[in-house]
């Protein structure tokens, strides 16, 4: 009975610790504008998606999960091939593909197996247009 306990633990601690975890990110677009304004954007792992965003309101534009717990929240240009936004009279001017305007919270969400969450937001205002 000893030796049947033994294995089974056994076997559970291999199972639990195989589990390799998962990483999600996700972007979204704040609609911070005085008029509505569609998102084009086509990700390097899916198809053009475009997504119209109303004044005051936020949408998001892409989720990527990936398998394994990465608590590097990465490079948004590493995840977007082109994107632009424009409303219906101006495009706009803010490179929303630098990272560097965008906005990353990370959050390690669970331990076993390692799960990490990374959101990106970025803003959009009327100087935000030309």
């Amino acid at each position: 009975m000893r030796t049947l306990s033994i294995l089974v633990g056994l076997f559970t601690a291999i199972v639990l610790s195989s589990c390799e975890g998962n990483t999600t990110r996700e972007w979204k677009v704040i609609n911070n504008s005085s008029e509505a304004f569609q998102v084009d954007m086509k990700s390097n792992f899916s198809s053009e998606k475009v997504v119209t965003i109303e004044t005051g309101k936020s949408e998001t534009i892409y989720v990527n999960d990936t398998r394994g717990g990465q608590d590097d929240a990465g490079n948004t240009s590493d995840y977007f091939e082109s994107s632009e936004i424009v409303n219906l009279s101006n495009t706009e001017r803010k490179d929303i593909q630098a990272s560097s305007n965008w906005k990353s919270e990370s959050e390690h969400a669970k331990r076993v197996p390692s799960h990490f969450e990374h959101k990106f937001t970025i803003s959009i205002s009327d100087d935000d247009f030309y």
